[in-house]
């Protein structure tokens, strides 16, 4: 080149803006190239050593640049290694990358390099149409950041192990508006969907937040790609875990996430649902119950009473069901509640009976009829009493004897398990925190138990005769007898005398009959008096 003609491209260089150098400096690089290309078409006949001379053909183009070590031309897409020099404008890095030419590195893009480091970059230009080849080192960075990521979950597929994802947003349906599931993020880096039916609990919430899941399926599609996850599957896989590792008698602190109250069915159809327990989570999504037996001896305190929500407490693991993965916790066994218990108890009982005042009608519902404890679990059993919940929760007593003064007639002749009735407060204790009732009392119930006494009086009595012979059951002994239930409430006495006539062996045989022991007997006579059907009876022959 002449040196004019490089005077007036010098000039021209210095005066033009970057991209017109450019093209200038594509130019010269091609007319070297064309040189370049000369010099080896005379050198590929004979004169270059790396060249086999003993060829009779011509070589091709492609061996020549083999032969040579030309460098070929970088594509978009490929990765290259190249060196960052120090040199370059306000917004790019000159990179050597062996080419004729360097390569332009924008300065937003090289995430911490600098000037002199050697590193691979992602060709995002390849330089036709007399442009820079461009390159993008923190590209390169992301596009290895989203191939391990997917790298990551294959293997998360194959081995059904738990990761961690980020709730980005809900999926609504488009016909009705209703949500489907939710959007969540893999590393930040790739999204893919959990079905309503796979969350666990409540969507609301949940965005932003991270949540355990399984991944189900992952198919690389492109802009279509196919990321499945279930949060549920996660959380029984951990929580089968967690329970694994745990132990009966272990004593755990958790927090109080939720009262738990009775199922609704016909029995409690209309009325409050009574608190049955609660639930503690002592591990993250691995919660156990306490039920209300477990944390207090009173029948009168709720669950509420004592434990409150969010609140942490201490309990103790007392049964584990790996298969249900139900876990039975108990309050009141560890040692430091029982002191708390026992104050809450009694503050409990006071503020409930403190509202009861004795003489004041009440409706309450029959929760369960109680049957008196008998020596011979075999023999049959009378009705003690009825325990009925008062509206304000507390489980008051009704005695047999305040339900009718006739024997005949039972607490199950007037009411049964679920009733509502109207009853009377007999008096309140609060030291001992008990609550006696009666039903007799009320004026609204003594027509019907009248009724019902006359009913069963008259159907009890046209069936009693004199000689007949009657299985009993020995009620109690006394100095002057045996008293005997022969059924339908009534206790018929069978006299010393019928024992046995001598004076002097009569504590004896006495002694011979024990409570709850069957006894044949013969009736012998009967009597009404006051209301009362008094029966005797006598021992049937071959017991006496």
């Amino acid at each position: 080149m002449s040196e004019g003609v490089f005077a007036l491209e010098w000039g021209v260089v210095q005066s033009c803006p970057l991209e017109r150098a450019s093209k200038i400096s594509a130019r010269r690089s091609m007319k070297n190239m064309n040189d370049t290309t000369s010099n080896v078409s005379v050198l590929a006949n004979g004169t270059n050593s790396n060249v086999d001379s003993s060829a009779s053909q011509p070589l091709s183009f492609e061996a020549l640049l083999a032969a040579y070590d030309v460098p070929r031309p970088v594509a978009y897409g490929q990765v290259v290694k190249g060196t960052i020099l120090p040199v370059g404008d306000n917004a790019h890095f000159y990179v050597a990358i062996g080419q004729k030419s360097d390569a332009l590195l924008p300065k937003k893009d090289t995430g911490e390099l600098k000037a002199g480091d050697e590193a691979e970059f992602l060709v995002v230009s390849d330089g036709e149409d007399d442009e820079f080849t461009m390159l993008s080192f923190t590209r390169l960075q992301h596009q290895r950041e989203v191939e391990g990521a997917w790298s990551a979950l294959l293997q998360l597929v194959a081995s059904g192990d738990v990761t961690e994802v980020t709730v980005i947003g809900v999926e609504k349906r488009k016909d009705d508006d209703r949500i489907s599931g939710v959007k969540a993020s893999f590393r930040g880096l790739l999204k893919g969907f959990i079905p309503l039916s796979l969350v666990q609990g409540s969507v609301d919430g949940l965005i932003g937040s991270s949540i355990p899941v399984k991944v189900l399926k992952a198919e690389d599609k492109g802009r279509f790609s196919n990321i499945l996850f279930s949060n549920k599957a996660a959380n029984e896989a951990l929580v089968g875990n967690a329970i694994a590792d745990l132990a009966e008698g272990t004593v755990v602190t958790g927090t109080v996430t939720k009262i738990m109250l009775e199922k609704k069915d016909a029995r409690n159809e209309g009325a409050p649902r009574r608190e049955t327990g609660v639930l503690v989570e002592f591990q993250p999504g691995v919660s156990g119950f306490v039920h209300k037996s477990n944390i207090s001896d009173s029948r009168g305190v709720k669950p509420s009473d004592v434990l409150k929500l969010g609140q942490v407490v201490q309990v103790k693991i007392i049964s584990i069901d790996t298969e249900s993965q139900r876990i039975s916790l108990s309050y009141k066994d560890v040692e430091a509640n029982r002191e708390a218990i026992a104050a809450q108890q009694a503050d409990a009982i006071r503020n409930q009976l403190g509202s009861l005042t004795a003489g004041e009608k009440l409706t309450g519902r029959v929760k369960r009829v109680l049957l008196e404890r008998e020596t011979n679990p075999s023999a049959e059993k009378r009705e003690l009493g009825a325990i009925v919940v008062l509206p304000n929760g507390t489980e008051a007593f009704l005695h047999r004897n305040e339900c009718s003064d006739s024997r005949l007639v039972s607490i199950s002749h007037l009411m049964k398990v679920g009733d509502e009735i109207l009853v009377e407060v007999k008096f309140v204790d609060l030291e001992a925190g008990r609550v006696q009732l009666s039903y007799k009392k009320v004026a609204e119930n003594k027509e019907r138990v009248q009724s019902v006494s006359d009913e069963l009086k008259s159907s009890f009595r046209s069936g009693l005769k004199v000689g007949d012979r009657r299985n009993g059951t020995v009620a109690r002994v006394v100095p002057f007898g045996v008293f005997v239930r022969i059924g339908g409430g009534i206790e018929a006495l069978l006299h010393v005398s019928e024992i046995t006539s001598d004076r002097s062996r009569q504590e004896a045989e006495l002694a011979a009959f024990k409570t709850g022991s069957p006894l044949d007997v013969v009736i012998s006579k009967t009597e009404e008096d006051k209301g009362h059907t008094k029966v005797w009876v006598s021992l049937a022959q071959e017991q006496a």
